[in-house]
């Protein structure tokens, strides 16, 4: 389990006796903090784990680092008879993710705009 301060990512693994792992992430998902997720995860891959949930929903930012880890999440093979990776608040980290870029997006729009007035000032007729 990796701890967190505002700024980072704290994971929490559970492991049960019928061999469910589920893997919680709260915080920052990002190019600095998934390091340490993507070993807990490299973990999990040696342990016969049958099924594997990961729950973003406690994230509070996701880059795409994060967005690539996830990703390696769901292609983690398995130790049962039918793998597959159950992946818990996924469109809510994607979600939270796409509206951060669009909301950068316009921010920068709104910025480039200014500048541009600020630059090249209409004249009176």
């Amino acid at each position: 389990m990796t701890a967190a301060s505002q700024h980072e990512l704290e994971t929490e693994v559970r492991i049960t006796l019928d061999k469910t792992a589920r893997v919680i992430l709260r915080g920052r998902l990002d190019a600095q903090t998934v390091a340490g997720c993507w070993n807990d995860l490299q973990h999990l891959r040696l342990a016969a784990i049958s099924t594997l949930e990961v729950d973003a929903t406690g994230l509070r930012f996701c880059d795409s680092a994060g967005l690539a880890l996830l990703h390696y999440a769901r292609s983690i093979a398995l130790k049962s008879a039918t793998p597959g990776a159950l992946m818990e608040g996924w469109n809510q980290a994607l979600t939270q993710v796409l509206t951060q870029v669009i909301s950068d997006i316009r921010h920068s729009e709104t910025e480039e705009t200014r500048e541009r007035a600020q630059l090249y000032p209409r004249k009176a007729p």
